[in-house]
């Protein structure tokens, strides 16, 4: 997939851009969500950093990530980063894309100490975190480093958000069959998930939060460095 970036400098934006950027969204808000005031008004934003929009090879827009910097109280940055992807594409998110304007994101407070953050409201994108983290909150062993802890708590209390489970202006589209596929999945991520927030179809999502520092970055790096290698050595070839 192809990626473009969107900065807020980049304001205004072309009539084909912004109908790609609300063509995805149009896939997770809730009715009468997906406008284009509301798109400018979430925009300007004095957080919000910049939009990747994945496109296939014909120029379709099939995806988002969006990325806001928060610095918060003290020595602490959050970073919020949410991926939205149509149905038939939630499987092909461009990890190293991805990856990579994170670094260059982190790179601009390199002296602080930097979360990223996210609402989960899809069990497979928490399963995903499980593959390709080191650590983040909350995983099913409970056992989370100190430092974490207290990061979360701070989270909290600067996005006035105190409960695990938050309820969301936005949806997510599951086929029957996605649904089948995680009602019946044996993966530990996916039962903690269901677990923690069994209605989250109700547009609730759990709040996750990621450390960002140097073990974390390589880890993942080398976990979708390999994933890449054997979906590239796995896909069957065409005669």
């Amino acid at each position: 997939m192809k990626t473009d970036i969107y900065h807020p400098s980049s304001k205004p934006f072309d009539p084909k851009l912004e109908a790609d950027i609300l063509f995805v969204f149009s896939h997770f808000l809730t009715e009468n969500g997906a406008t284009s005031e509301w798109l400018y008004n979430y925009l300007d934003h004095p957080d919000f950093l910049e939009i990747l929009i994945f496109r296939k090879a014909n120029g379709a827009a099939v995806g988002l990530y969006i990325i806001h910097c928060y610095e918060a109280v003290g020595n602490l940055v959050y970073m919020k980063g949410g991926v939205g992807l149509v149905p038939g594409y939630r499987d092909r998110i461009p990890r190293f894309r991805v990856l990579w304007r994170l670094i260059l994101a982190r790179l601009r407070y390199w002296r602080k100490k930097m979360y990223v953050f996210t609402h989960l409201m899809n069990p497979v994108s928490y399963a995903s975190y499980g593959k390709f983290l080191h650590t983040f909150y909350p995983n099913p062993s409970g056992e989370h480093p100190h430092s974490l802890l207290k990061a979360v708590e701070a989270a909290k209390i600067y996005f006035k958000e105190p409960d695990d489970i938050v309820q969301q202006d936005t949806t997510i589209q599951l086929s029957q069959k996605e649904l089948e596929r995680i009602h019946s999945s044996k993966n530990p991520y996916i039962l903690h998930y269901l677990k923690l927030n069994p209605d989250f179809r109700k547009n609730l999502a759990i709040f996750t939060l990621v450390p960002f520092n140097l073990k974390g970055t390589f880890y993942t790096l080398f976990k979708v460095i390999r994933h890449h290698f054997f979906a590239k050595k796995n896909k069957p070839t065409s005669h």
